[in-house]
């Protein structure tokens, strides 16, 4: 299978909402971001995500208190064990601070994680 990332994927899973974009007074729901990479993320969540919607999400990265947003358009979605669904989320609007603080924070957690993963 060949795989068409154009840009390297970090493990994430953090915690996160997300609410239909645009709408008035949007449903707030729960989903955990499994992986990002610069361009979209994998979340999971207890709804089936309509191929092609957009969503708003908030991040609340740990450490710091002013949340990220970004709005994300659904390019996928399955369903996944137990009562959840994957979705795969094309990013299409983000703050450049935004950007850089999740992909600052995203990095940093690699270098940890390859840090651990040498140590004895």
């Amino acid at each position: 299978m060949e795989n068409k990332r154009k840009f390297l994927r970090f493990n994430a899973n953090v915690k996160a909402n997300f609410g239909f974009w645009g709408a008035l007074t949007p449903k707030i729901n729960d989903c955990i971001i499994r992986d990002v990479s610069r361009e979209g993320l994998r979340v999971t969540t207890k709804q089936d995500l309509s191929k092609n919607e957009k969503y708003e999400l908030e991040l609340q990265l740990p450490n710091d208190n002013t949340p990220v947003f970004f709005v994300g358009k659904t390019i996928w979605s399955k369903p996944v064990k137990g009562r959840a669904y994957d979705s795969g989320l094309e990013i299409t609007s983000i703050k450049p601070q935004d950007r850089n603080k999740l992909l600052e924070y995203l990095s940093d957690q690699w270098i940890i994680s390859k840090k651990t993963a040498t140590s004895f």
